[in-house]
């Protein structure tokens, strides 16, 4: 067991963040309810919003709490970092149908590829978790072929979808691409920090190199925000092209 951090009013944020990203959460599903259930991007949306703040219920535990029993930290780890792999996914599959659904261009093989990195990822992290030995090597293995990969692969298609959009002038779809990607960049900035500090302690104390710091969480707060914004804009555009 290890003392936990003392608490403050600054980590007070943590639960608000968790709050925020629920509220988001809950107004995506309510938009796909809204809309009779056909946009379906609305729906992912909202799962990729709650999947991103599943891992911050133990951090705010601690911060409630005197100790930390690293057993369970771990356990709950397993399967939750996979998630938010998963939430990015998501981000970047509805990114990738919105972009068909004006090209008319689907990719059956893309689906499978997604899937199986998906199922990858809690292959690795099942590893990752369970093992003593190269955890430290591993963690950064995982941020490196997972997370950075993913955010690469969405800044991409964010890319491609703007050119293909960028000959209809319409000011709402390219800013919503603007703040998508604007949090994608950030969001990859956060995991340099966090790649950064797993390189400089010891292996057997990775945990802080996210319960450590508060502005991962400011970070995290941000990238949703941007992330809401932009999927709201894209939404609204779409919504009035198709007049449901």
């Amino acid at each position: 067991m290890i003392s936990s951090i003392n608490w403050s009013v600054e980590n007070f944020f943590g639960l608000f963040a968790l709050t925020m990203g629920l509220l988001c959460s809950i107004y995506f599903f309510y938009e796909w309810v809204r809309h009779y259930r056909k946009q379906n991007y609305l729906l992912l949306w909202s799962i990729s919003l709650a999947l991103f703040y599943v891992f911050l219920i133990p951090f705010i535990q601690i911060k409630f709490s005197e100790i930390i029993i690293l057993t369970d930290w771990t356990n709950f780890f397993i399967p939750t970092v996979p998630f938010i792999f998963l939430g990015w996914v998501l981000i970047y599959w509805t990114i990738t149908q919105i972009k068909s659904s004006v090209t008319d261009r689907k990719s059956a093989r893309l689906k499978v590829f997604l899937l199986f990195w998906v199922l990858a990822s809690f292959i690795f992290y099942f590893f990752r978790f369970s093992s003593t030995e190269n955890g430290k090597l591993l963690s950064i293995i995982g941020l490196l072929i997972f997370f950075i990969t993913i955010h690469v692969f969405i800044l991409s298609a964010l890319w491609k979808l703007f050119k293909t959009e960028r000959w209809q002038k319409n000011m709402r779809v390219n800013a919503g691409i603007i703040f998508i990607a604007s949090a994608i960049i950030i969001s990859i900035v956060r995991y340099l920090f966090l790649l950064n500090s797993l390189m400089r302690l010891p292996g057997d104390f990775w945990f802080l190199s996210i319960a450590s710091f508060d502005f991962v969480f400011i970070l995290r707060s941000v990238v949703v925000i941007l992330l809401t914004i932009g999927f709201v804009l894209i939404h609204k555009h779409y919504l009035l092209k198709s007049r449901i």
